[in-house]
């Protein structure tokens, strides 16, 4: 859903050949359909700018590699390649317009890693990995304010985050407070970062769902998740490592 057009949302449909997905622009309040791109070239996967422009598109190949394609009015471009024993992928656009933040793990190295990639220049900018060097790159947390990137995330024994901004740390130290002993993980966000979606949950709690208010530092409940599960009979997970 693009910022300057909050009424449209982007829909990928396979009603022309169920294998494969073409683009669509949607009018939220109308329901009214437009094709945006016709998926004849076995794309998995597209990818739009912050201005909500169609700028890149993902294809695995008959070998199984995958590539990373730029879309051009007249097809694509293939700016980026990994093999079938590699990962890669774009996520979302930088602010700048010019950069893509991706997931990767080319080259001789097992871990994927948040990179900026240009396409105009296949340049390459580690922005990070796992800092402990045990697991994948997991998920990064932007700003809906500024799109600037706050945070990280890695799937390790429990979720481990790292805050880039300060504001976002403190809100999310003190939120852990509130709920010991549970994963606190946070969700969508008002376009000021004023109110956010919380999820506080456990190996033997699947969860509750809150807003907190970054002002008034207050959270209101809006439910529980899987709430008819019996949390007295779910067991703790302890973690092996060998």
């Amino acid at each position: 859903v693009p910022k300057k057009s909050p009424d449209t949302i982007y829909v990928g449909l396979n009603d022309r050949d169920p294998a494969w997905h073409d683009v669509y622009r949607v009018s939220i309040s109308t329901g009214k359909r437009e094709l945006v791109r016709k998926n004849t070239d076995r794309i998995a996967g597209w990818v739009f700018d912050l201005e909500g422009q169609l700028r890149m598109a993902v294809r695995t190949t008959d070998k199984g590699d995958t590539e990373v394609l730029k879309v051009l009015p007249e097809g694509f471009k293939t700016v980026y390649t990994c093999s079938v024993f590699e990962t890669c992928g774009p996520d979302r656009f930088h602010k700048d317009g010019k950069r893509v933040y991706m997931q990767t793990n080319k080259g001789d190295v097992d871990l994927t890693r948040l990179v900026l990639f240009d396409p105009a220049t296949g340049k390459e900018e580690l922005v990070e990995s796992d800092p402990m060097s045990r697991v994948d790159f997991g998920g990064a947390i932007f700003s809906e304010k500024t799109d600037e990137l706050v945070g990280t995330s890695y799937e390790d024994e429990r979720t481990r985050v790292y805050f880039r901004d300060e504001s976002w740390k403190a809100d999310y130290e003190l939120l852990r407070s509130k709920f010991p002993g549970k994963d606190v993980s946070l969700g969508s966000s008002t376009a000021d970062d004023r109110v956010l979606l919380v999820t506080a949950s456990s190996d033997a709690d699947p969860g509750e769902r809150y807003l907190f208010d970054r002002t008034t530092k207050k959270l209101a409940l809006q439910y529980k998740v899987r709430e008819r599960i019996p949390r007295e009979h779910m067991a703790e997970m302890k973690a092996v490592r060998y």
